[in-house]
């Protein structure tokens, strides 16, 4: 086993999660941009080459020369079946569990059921992600989870990804923190992280989507009367924005009164029968559309999209009010144009996205585990 100090591993986890995000990098470009020496690069991905963690090919194999004259750069690329990672959407007796290569490509995806207290939820949830390892992930039919780098897990409420605990989840009947994380890390070998599911959402579709930008936001909306519930996950420079102390929100709209209960004012009429579910649907458009208006302008974001039970014709009348209200209501001439599209994902996008969230984490904790390594940490003497 090779051992490498701390620092040099930490280097050879950056140049991974470049290649991570880019994909395929020169040497040069991953020298220049993570401000490496070049000689440090290139004895990293010869390493990750004897590995085999990753290749090398020309940019464009069918040109041998550059307009230059010169050959065509080598591109490293991550060999993104090397390793894997998990994404959960925790529902109220049940979970969506998905296996991710590190290309975002899912291997497998499956429902199962778990019981109704937290304890048995994660004991279960743990049994049946080993079970699924290993009837579709492992080659030797094995519940050792070698190569599953993290596990990501997207939960409807508040979330503490500090404290690994669920402060608050209508949806899942939780009233107080209950420490989920850490209680499913207790049953696995693989770093656990939890995710607002709106937050989780915004991940898929920041990493995964099929479009690359840097700000977003993700509108998850569920909508089935007497329902109004909607969940905002928001990137700003491809950084996930949280609350002050990192804890996941909750999206209250500003038409709602104090004693309000649900998060849409709509709600409160239809429950009183002052409006029916065609008018409901429209009113709750509305509102929605002026508070994402609101943060369009107030974080001068370029690119909105609307995931959940925003398809078809919702999506259709979402996005027009959304439109209409981001052109009236802005005072500013040079505002940029809105982009909005439906969520791109065709697997669950809460757990899709806890996947990518959890990979995130563990490159920003260095803790990728690189294979045949042991990290050697230097000890200054008095």
């Amino acid at each position: 086993m090779t051992e490498l100090n701390r620092h040099r591993y930490e280097n050879a986890v950056r140049v991974l999660e470049a290649l991570w995000r880019h994909r395929a990098m020169s040497r040069a470009d991953l020298a220049r941009n993570l401000r490496l020496d070049r000689s440090t690069t290139g004895s990293i991905i010869d390493f990750f080459l004897n590995a085999g963690l990753v290749s090398e090919t020309h940019a464009d194999p069918k040109a041998v020369y550059s307009r230059q004259g010169g050959r065509p750069p080598l591109l490293v690329e991550l060999k993104t079946d090397r390793f894997h990672s998990m994404g959960v959407e925790l529902k109220p007796n049940s979970a969506t569990v998905l296996v991710t290569d590190l290309g975002g490509i899912v291997v497998c995806e499956k429902s199962f059921h778990l019981g109704t207290s937290v304890e048995t939820r994660a004991a279960a949830l743990a049994g049946h992600m080993r079970e699924l390892y290993r009837e579709a992930v492992s080659p030797t039919g094995e519940t050792d989870m070698t190569c599953v780098t993290s596990i990501g897990v997207g939960v409807s409420g508040i979330v503490s990804p500090d404290a690994q605990s669920i402060e608050f989840s209508r949806e899942l009947g939780i009233q107080k923190s209950v420490p989920f994380g850490t209680l499913l890390q207790g049953y696995m070998d693989v770093p656990v992280w939890l995710f607002a599911d709106a937050d989780a959402c915004a991940l898929a579709e920041l990493e995964y989507g099929d479009r690359r930008v840097d700000d977003l936001l993700f509108v998850l909306a569920k909508l089935d009367p007497p329902t109004f519930r909607a969940g905002l996950g928001i990137v700003l420079d491809r950084n996930l924005r949280t609350s002050h102390s990192g804890v996941g929100r909750e999206f209250r709209s500003p038409f709602v009164l104090p004693e309000s209960r649900e998060q849409f004012k709509v709600a409160d009429d239809f429950a009183s029968g002052s409006t029916d579910a065609g008018d409901a649907r429209i009113r709750y458009s509305d509102e929605l559309a002026v508070s994402i208006a609101f943060l369009v302008h107030a974080l001068d974001l370029r690119n909105v999209v609307l995931g959940g039970d925003l398809g078809g014709e919702e999506f259709e009348l979402v996005s027009e009010r959304i439109g209409q209200h981001v052109r009236t209501d802005t005072v500013r001439a040079d505002h940029q144009p809105l982009e909005l599209w439906p969520s791109s994902s065709t697997h669950s996008p809460v757990a899709h996205g806890a996947s990518a969230g959890a990979l995130r984490e563990l490159f920003f904790a260095r803790r990728f585990p690189i294979p045949g390594t042991a990290i050697r940490e230097t000890v200054r003497q008095p």
